[in-house]
């Protein structure tokens, strides 16, 4: 059985150049891994056969583009909706609670869909209800699932093992999607939506089976962190990190564009190739079976050109596989571009995945990943309603040529905002900050505060535009692990002297701030003080707001 994964320096994804390519398979040879991968992998393939039954379902009763791309819409509201409060729960509690608790709704939920349809009962509203329920299920499933990686792999492997979940996802999007096909031309559109329900009990079985196996890997003697105000920590973080902010503004620009082919593929399958569930089935393997190629060929296509060069020579080809389907006549030249654009989205999307985990610590990797997964589905439901609308003012034609030529404006967003995978930081915890000296005789509670901690410099007059530079980095960092104010003040009486001050809502978050610094954070703590000019670093001064005895009585 294979042990959680070491923090060692040899095992670090963050010490490994950008251009190694570790064995595509390697992860399989955890078996911990192979099993989650093995039992997500049926899960999804029963995703894979209710999605394409929805969109056939809407196909089938009403004409309507923007109806049938709302499908894509509904399923992908929820996870936008929910993916924060998911976050938050997948850092705070045990994950494999949560996901044993959703995969058992989604399998009543798909269970009772299969029954309204069977029945005779469903409509397009009702239908949109289910996914939509279907996809608060997914809003839960993904935090937990993807912030449970690094315990499954070493994290020299977690590159090869998050494009490993890309392959279980295309893996089951091409053989969901065909069974589907064959299982609603033999038995009707009602069954896929049983068989799904059935998948998620099989995901359920493998995570009970590696219940006891999977270690907690985020040990701390903090209290945990209360729902709300973690939520705010994960926001908070999202907006002071440059590398993930980078990675959220290309998956929005590319998203916003490969959505189309999605909202639009049973349009596609039954107006532009004249096809019935069997193209449309064809279609969604082909998609799948291309990403099962560019797969394989991952790991040497980014030793060769980096991840980067990789990702902007991608988009380009989702331009030209866009522009396939606005041209194809015929299922043959259908197929081709659908396996053009599930080669291009394994790469582009394994990509962003994996350039925000490199760029997550583990006290905020499963509310990091939501909010890239808010960015997802928020974009893609969205999108969606867009592409649908503009299908249906102009045609199925025209909105991909427009969305074909938009693909290619997105390569300039990659030029400017580069995914962070190149400086990779050592997220490491370092624990070099000093405890704080408490001479209180009554002590400090834990929700104290708010609090006050300030650092003094001394620095030469011709070095204040550096310091000031290298102080601007190191706001980031306080702000992104707790502080929601932050300023530097110069000293008016005496030349030099310079003061940094962070707020932070309570003593608790203070602690917590302790426990969060990593060794890349040190780096930039040095570039700052090498600036100053005392004998001693800089020690941090901690004020706490008082507790009078008896205010809060006479305020009540």
């Amino acid at each position: 059985m294979s042990k959680p994964a070491s923090a060692s320096p040899e095992n670090s994804l963050e010490n490994l150049p950008e251009n190694s390519a570790p064995s595509a398979w390697s992860p399989f040879r955890h078996t911990l891994f192979a099993i989650m991968w093995a039992a997500t992998m049926v899960s999804l393939i029963g995703t894979w056969m209710n999605d394409i039954a929805s969109g056939w379902l809407m196909a089938e009763m009403t004409n309507s583009p923007t109806w049938v791309a709302l499908v894509q819409s509904a399923v992908s509201l929820p996870i936008f909706l929910f993916a924060l409060p998911a976050g938050a729960l997948a850092d705070l509690v045990d994950r494999k609670k949560v996901l044993v608790i959703m995969q058992t709704f989604s399998a009543i939920v798909a269970f009772l869909l299969w029954w309204v349809v069977y029945s005779g009962g469903i409509t397009p509203t009702t239908l949109l209800v289910f996914a939509f329920l279907l996809g608060t299920g997914a809003s839960f499933i993904f935090p937990c699932w993807m912030a449970i990686i690094p315990q499954l792999v070493p994290k020299n492997k977690m590159q090869s093992a998050v494009a490993l979940h890309s392959v279980a996802v295309n893996f089951a999007r091409t053989i969901g999607p065909a069974i589907g096909g064959i299982v609603i031309a033999l038995w009707g559109v009602s069954y896929p939506f049983l068989i799904n329900s059935f998948t998620f009990v099989a995901a359920i079985l493998g995570i009970v089976w590696c219940w006891k196996h999977l270690v907690d890997v985020r040990p701390t003697n903090m209290p945990t962190e209360r729902f709300f105000a973690a939520m705010r920590a994960g926001v908070r973080f999202a907006k002071s990190s440059k590398p993930l902010q980078a990675t959220l503004i290309n998956a929005f620009a590319y998203f916003a564009v490969a959505s189309v082919y999605w909202a639009l593929l049973p349009l596609i399958a039954r107006d532009l190739l004249n096809g019935g569930p069997e193209v449309y089935g064809n279609l969604m393997a082909g998609l799948g079976i291309g990403a099962l190629a560019a797969a394989l060929i991952m790991p040497t296509l980014r030793a060769r050109f980096g991840m980067n060069g990789m990702v902007g020579v991608a988009i380009a080809l989702t331009s030209v596989s866009i522009g396939m389907f606005a041209i194809a006549r015929d299922p043959f030249f259908g197929i081709l571009a659908a396996l053009f654009c599930g080669g291009t989205w394994l790469l582009v999307v394994s990509s962003f995945n994996v350039a925000a985990q490199v760029t997550l610590p583990e006290w905020v990797r499963g509310r990091g990943l939501a909010v890239l997964q808010m960015v997802y589905f928020g974009t893609f439901a969205t999108a969606s309603f867009v592409w649908g609308w503009t299908a249906e003012a102009i045609g199925i034609r025209g909105a991909l040529s427009i969305a074909s030529v938009l693909a290619l404006v997105i390569v300039g967003v990659l030029v400017k905002w580069k995914l962070g995978v190149a400086d990779r930081p050592d997220l490491t915890p370092s624990g070099h900050w000093i405890e704080p000296v408490v001479v209180h005789d009554e002590g400090i509670e834990q929700d104290q505060g708010p609090v006050m901690v300030t650092l003094e410099y001394t620095i030469k007059p011709d070095d204040k535009i550096p310091f000031m530079a290298a102080m601007t980095e190191l706001a980031q960092i306080r702000r992104r692990d707790g502080a929601y104010s932050w300023g530097v003040y110069e000293d008016t009486s005496t030349s030099g002297t310079f003061v940094e001050t962070f707020y932070l809502e309570s003593w608790l978050d203070h602690m917590r701030q302790h426990d969060r610094v990593t060794k890349a954070d040190q780096e930039i703590e040095n570039k700052v003080h090498k600036f100053h000019q005392g004998k001693d670093r800089p020690r941090a001064k901690h004020f706490l707001a008082p507790k009078v005895p008896g205010r809060a009585d006479e305020e009540g």
